[in-house]
């Protein structure tokens, strides 16, 4: 996948979590002000409102930070390092499966094994 959509993605998940605080500290705002009385859905319509221009004004930081940083650009990002996969790493892999497997071989042959804790 391309960078730009790579990191992107990745901005956005992370503001998911951030979106939850924002909520919550919006609705902890409005409970200080004594405006936290009113029914749920009243209150709704105008916090949404407020975390809908706090998002976009976070957003549009964001986007200017990586435009800056040259995420951007037409020019191809350049990288610390090229990763490559050599012999010991696909060892190593083949390790990683073959370990589980020996467990669950195992735990099949000695009657143990249980599928999502059932009997």
């Amino acid at each position: 996948l391309p960078d730009r959509f790579v990191y992107g993605g990745l901005a956005g998940m992370r503001l998911f979590s951030v979106l939850q605080d924002d909520w919550a500290a919006l609705s902890a705002s409005r409970r200080s002000r004594g405006l936290g009385d009113d029914s749920k859905i009243k209150a709704f319509m105008p916090q949404a409102f407020a975390l809908l221009v706090l998002s976009i004004r976070r957003s549009t930081t964001l986007a200017t930070a990586m435009e800056a940083r040259g995420f951007g650009g037409e020019n191809p990002r350049s990288h610390a390092r090229i990763s490559h996969v050599n012999k010991r790493d696909h060892v190593f892999m083949i390790g990683c499966l073959i370990i589980p497997a020996i467990a669950l071989i195992a735990a099949v042959y000695y009657g143990t094994f249980a599928l999502l804790g059932g009997n």
